[in-house]
């Protein structure tokens, strides 16, 4: 569900936001934020840095239990030692 909120803009055209709205979307104080402009309307979402880019996962991969990863090493090490 989308929620709305009531923002004010400065006299310089600065948009002010409120904490609970930065916490929601994750913008940090001082970071940077990717404007995109539509017909009439404006969608602000945080710029990703080099760091958040590294914390996401980039292969869907299922978890692997102890067990499963134990059985797995023993395979790969069967598979290579047949080389």
């Amino acid at each position: 569900m989308k929620k709305k909120f009531e923002l004010k803009v400065g006299t310089k055209g600065e948009i002010y936001t409120s904490e609970e709205i930065r916490r929601a979307v994750g913008i940090e104080p001082r970071s940077v934020v990717i404007a995109e402009v539509g017909e009439r309307q404006l969608i602000l979402r945080p710029k990703e840095s080099a760091e958040h880019l590294l914390e996401k996962p980039r292969f869907k991969v299922p978890p692997v239990s102890p067990k499963q990863l134990s059985k797995l090493r023993r395979k790969l090490a069967v598979d290579l030692g047949a080389r």
